[in-house]
């Protein structure tokens, strides 16, 4: 159990990965909750800068938030589900 809890993560499986793409697995992995990401949010802005690093575009952050508002189900609005006697209502 003592391992589990302080023994450091192997990384070295990963060499042949950047570092920006190893150094945000280490900080999702950390032992101590507080140093990794709290919210969805911040996990996807470090994914931003991560890929930031990999492709050298600016426009990664921008983009990945498009899509996170696209996919958030605040962003859309709702529709009413007519009821079964609106339906058949011929007016």
């Amino acid at each position: 159990m003592s391992q589990h809890l302080y023994k450091p993560i192997p990384i070295e499986p990963l060499a042949d990965i950047p570092s920006g793409v190893t150094g945000l697995i280490e900080k999702m992995m950390q032992k101590d909750r507080e140093k990794r990401p709290q919210t969805p949010a911040e996990l996807r802005r470090e994914i931003a800068g991560c890929l930031e690093q990999l492709h050298g575009a600016s426009s990664t952050t921008m983009q990945i938030e498009a899509e996170a508002a696209v996919a958030s189900p605040v962003a859309a609005p709702t529709e009413k589900t007519p009821s079964a006697e609106e339906r058949n209502d011929t007016g």
